[in-house]
């Protein structure tokens, strides 16, 4: 099975970050959001190592949930992620 990915990414060169997130798809008709990924307590990213990436699995959603005509979430070629 294919998965779509989202990845948050500290960019800051030599930096350290802690941070709340919240991952998820925007559906385009109802403006509601499917939260895929949430973090309650902070996180640490760390721009020198593998931990500048977050959140650290690459399943985020199903392609073919994605891809199906009666989701709604690709609308015209356009995903949204919030």
């Amino acid at each position: 099975m294919d998965y779509v990915s989202v990845y948050l990414e500290l960019m800051t060169e030599n930096a350290k970050a802690m941070a709340f997130y919240t991952l998820g798809l925007v559906d385009p008709v109802t403006g509601g959001i499917r939260c895929n990924w949430s973090r309650s307590s902070p996180r640490l990213f760390d721009s020198s190592d593998s931990s500048r990436f977050g959140p650290r699995s690459p399943l985020f959603v199903p392609r073919s949930d994605l891809e199906m005509e009666d989701s709604g979430y690709i609308v015209n070629d356009r995903l949204a992620v919030e």
